[in-house]
Order: structure tokens, then sequence, then C-alpha cells
């Protein structure tokens, strides 16, 4: 808190206002990196009307954490992080975070002609829970090729192949 007090030019005291426990500043972060996460996600997905493939978006969504450096270290926290919070501000976090999963999941939905209404919203959710266990994006990016394979069997559909060992 001393260095980010510092680095934003206020008293730590200051900076306690608006946070008052580390996890809170960080859950604060996650949640707005995240969210950038997800608009990206939607945006991209709102722009190409095409079906897409489980690998096509498995890379989209891989590299787009990727790009947010801080999201892939904040995402394995995020347990520790909301454990130090009100229940209030996680009841808000997560409200707000449920709210994008729904707008993009919608579209998910549409794009990987998934048959059931909310798998969108449970494949990203499972997406995150992927996210915050594996660091290693090549990982990352094969579980959630087969995460996204296995909504598509689900629908009776199979797009995408397993990216290539290395």
């Amino acid at each position: 808190m001393d260095l980010v007090a510092r680095q934003a030019r206020l008293a730590k005291g200051t900076l306690f206002l608006y946070f008052p426990t580390r996890e809170a500043l960080f859950l604060e972060l996650l949640e707005r990196l995240t969210e950038d996460w997800l608009v990206a996600l939607h945006d991209a997905v709102a722009r190409d009307e095409k079906l897409w493939s489980s690998r096509q978006l498995a890379d989209f969504m891989t590299d787009a954490i990727a790009a947010r450096g801080p999201l892939a270290r904040l995402l394995p926290l995020a347990g520790a992080l909301e454990a130090g919070v009100s229940a209030e501000r996680l009841g808000e976090y997560r409200r707000r975070i449920l709210r994008r999963m729904f707008a993009a999941g919608s579209l998910i939905e549409q794009r990987l002609a998934l048959s059931r209404a909310a798998d969108g919203v449970l494949l990203l959710r499972y997406a995150a829970a992927l996210a915050q266990s594996l660091g290693d994006h090549d990982d990352l990016r094969t579980a959630l090729t087969v995460l996204f394979n296995g909504f598509h069997r689900k629908s009776g559909r199979t797009f995408g192949a397993l990216p290539a060992p290395r």
C-alpha cells in the first residue's frame, strides 16, 4: 500500500479511505481488468457474424488475457482477494462480472451454435475458472479448446482441432 500511495501521490491514509484493505484494492483492479477482457471478447464476437471454432475462441481468450498482463497474475489470486473484502463489496463485484458474462455469453452461444440456453455463460464461468488455475498460456489454450469442444459436442457439433503438442 505504501508503494501504491507513493505512485498515486496520495497519503497512505487517503488510499485507505478508498480501499480499506490490500485485497479491496487488488479486487478493484481485477474487476476492471476482467470487465475489460469480457468487453473485448463481446466486441470481437459481435463484429464477426460467422460461426467460431473452439480453437478460435480459445486463441482469442488466451491472447486477450496475455495482453492484460496484470490480469493473468491476479486471476489465480481471486479467491484470496475475495476473502479480504466485505460481503457487500464481494456481491457487487460478482454481480458486475456476471452481467458482463451474460452479455458476452449470449453472443458466444450464437457464434458457437450452442443449443442450450445459458451455455455461453456457463462456458465463460468454466473458462474463467481455468484461467484462474492455469498460469501457462499454452496449457490454458489447450484446456479452453477441450472445454469448448465439449460444449460443441453437447450441441451435436465439433469445431476446431486441438493444438499440436509442443
